[in-house]
């Protein structure tokens, strides 16, 4: 009996230490799992806040994007814009159009193309047009500004027009002496060619030079001139002249004699022939 109830302590004992062992056992496990929970809730919180920035600072950039992308846009416009309002200056100034009225005759004469003459004083006056005016062509005119031009600069010229119905005068000019150098029409008070005074004469010449020319007019005079045939085709034939003209230039003065050869009119320099 006595040992029955030893056992039955001890057995009580023992189960009182498996109840504290269990109770210590949970309350470690229940500490354990608490704190696993609060880890991996802690875990789950900084990763959501990370994609949380993420998408933020993804947003922030996106909206940084458009809004870069608009500045851009609003400055391409109002470069566009700008552009449009400030056109180029132009070299020519538009005239008002002589298509407008009703074109008058012109006559042109051309010339060789390498004479020449130099701007009057009072050139400026008068404008640089890329046609006759009242010719039937829209016209504009030039700044003087834009050419080397000035008080007795030599231009060279390659062609001469009359109006019909005002008997004005144009030249065409440029201010290179090669060929394709620009033109420009310029109304004949603004250039000055080299004086030519004209007598009637019936002075019997020889040809004698052969290396000279057969020409419409005398050379570098206002009337301009072509090349119509060579001394050398009528060398040592006589001749009787029926003008003569006086040319002053820089250097002194050069005379001229007007024949008729071939039913025409032409003119030889008196370096060419002998004075009968």
């Amino acid at each position: 009996m006595i040992e029955q109830k030893m056992k039955i302590k001890v057995l009580k004992q023992l189960a009182g230490l498996i109840v504290g062992a269990g109770c210590l056992l949970g309350g470690y496990l229940q500490v354990e799992a608490q704190s696993l929970i609060k880890s991996t809730i802690f875990e789950n919180q900084l990763m959501a806040g990370k994609h949380s920035n993420k998408t933020t600072t993804s947003s922030k950039k996106t909206v940084a994007a458009k809004k870069s992308a608009s500045t851009q846009k609003t400055a391409t416009k109002k470069s566009s814009s700008t552009s449009k309002e400030t056109p180029r200056k132009s070299k020519a100034t538009k005239t008002k159009s002589s298509a407008a009225t009703m074109p008058v005759t012109v006559n042109y004469h051309r010339g060789e193309g390498n004479e020449s003459a130099t701007l009057s004083q009072n050139y400026q006056k008068y404008h640089l047009y890329n046609h006759v005016t009242d010719s039937g062509y829209f016209t504009y005119y030039y700044n003087w500004n834009n050419v080397p031009a000035a008080f007795k600069r030599r231009v060279y010229v390659d062609a001469r027009a009359v109006k019909k119905t005002t008997g004005t005068t144009w030249y065409r000019i440029r201010f290179a002496k090669a060929a394709k150098a620009q033109k420009y029409w310029v109304y004949a008070k603004a250039l000055t060619f080299d004086e030519v005074k004209y007598v009637p004469s019936t002075q019997k010449i020889k040809i004698k030079h052969g290396s000279y020319a057969l020409r419409s007019h005398v050379y570098n005079s206002e009337d301009l001139s072509l090349v119509k045939g060579s001394a050398k085709s009528i060398l040592n034939r006589t001749y009787k002249a029926n003008q003569e003209a006086v040319k002053f230039h820089s250097k002194g003065f050069t005379i001229w004699y007007r024949f008729r050869w071939h039913s025409k009119n032409v003119w030889i320099c008196q370096q060419a022939v002998q004075l009968l």
